[in-house]
């Protein structure tokens, strides 16, 4: 287990940029809090661009950036 945040971080609709590891091995997350706390690899799967590191989530569930 890897600890990332306190879950009291990251308030409803909110979400949070991570970098984990170093060199070839760095991932870059995204931590959201959406009625529970998830987590995304913080890249755009069309352009490949990060989706953070501040984003808010809409009511359909759609993730926009802050």
């Amino acid at each position: 287990m890897i600890f990332l945040c306190r879950s009291a971080d990251l308030t409803e609709g909110t979400a949070m940029g991570i970098s984990l590891g170093s060199g070839l091995a760095r991932r870059e997350i995204l931590l959201v809090r959406k009625e529970r706390l998830l987590a995304y690899v913080n890249s755009c799967p069309h352009e490949g661009t990060p989706l953070g590191p501040l984003a808010v989530i809409e009511e359909n569930g759609e993730i926009r950036l802050a």
